[in-house]
């Protein structure tokens, strides 16, 4: 039986998030899928495991949803606005009040062009596919250097919530980005973040209650 796992939206998500764990290169495509034949497993732009069955891997490749198979519809829309509300809220850095901005003020690159934070190529398909297929904007990968002011390190300084909980926080007690909140997973209390409507669509379909 299938369920929505460990994220955001919105996350929605579960992790440190600066521009390290965003360029980061998932080499290993086998890690999509388990050896169960049977198993379907997506995983958001962070590649975290968002919906499968329990033999799915909790990390993986961020999945490309126009070419994934076998999963409903109304699913697929719910990965997808996952995958761009996490996209919305790492450009922004954590600051989404109702998340109505605008995308290409947040557009930022350093002195090469490079856009910050840079994303792994994995990362770029998945954008790439939301904005032909899902009707989504994103910033170019590269552009003009633009002036900005990065934020101070001390917003990225909160551990993934799986991290937390395994290092002995109770899921009640684990801390979240700015913008997010935490939920636990009903069937082995395991905590994620995600936004606040990730949280009330995760607790009305069961899979998550609040701490």
């Amino acid at each position: 039986m299938s369920y929505l796992q460990n994220t955001i939206p919105l996350v929605l998500l579960l992790m440190l998030y600066n521009s390290a764990v965003f360029a980061q290169t998932y080499s290993n495509p086998s890690s999509v899928f388990t050896n169960d034949s049977d198993a379907v497993c997506a995983y958001v732009l962070n590649g975290h495991l968002m919906y499968g069955s329990n033999s799915c891997k909790t990390d993986g490749v961020p999945t490309i949803l126009s070419q994934a198979k076998s999963i409903t519809p109304d699913v697929i829309s719910y990965l997808a606005n996952t995958d761009k509300s996490l996209y919305v809220l790492i450009l922004n850095h954590y600051q989404c009040n109702e998340c109505n901005l605008d995308l290409s003020k947040l557009c930022t690159y350093d002195n090469n062009g490079n856009q910050i934070p840079q994303f792994s190529d994995e990362q770029k398909k998945v954008l790439s596919d939301l904005q032909a297929n899902f009707s989504f904007n994103i910033c170019p990968f590269t552009n003009h250097s633009t002036s900005m002011t990065l934020p101070s390190m001390a917003s990225y300084n909160i551990p993934d919530p799986l991290k937390q909980f395994r290092s002995g926080v109770s899921a009640k007690n684990v801390k979240c980005q700015k913008g997010l909140e935490i939920v636990i997973k009903a069937e082995d209390g395991t905590p994620a973040c995600v936004t606040h409507n990730g949280a009330i669509k995760l607790t009305q379909r069961g899979w998550y209650k609040m701490p």
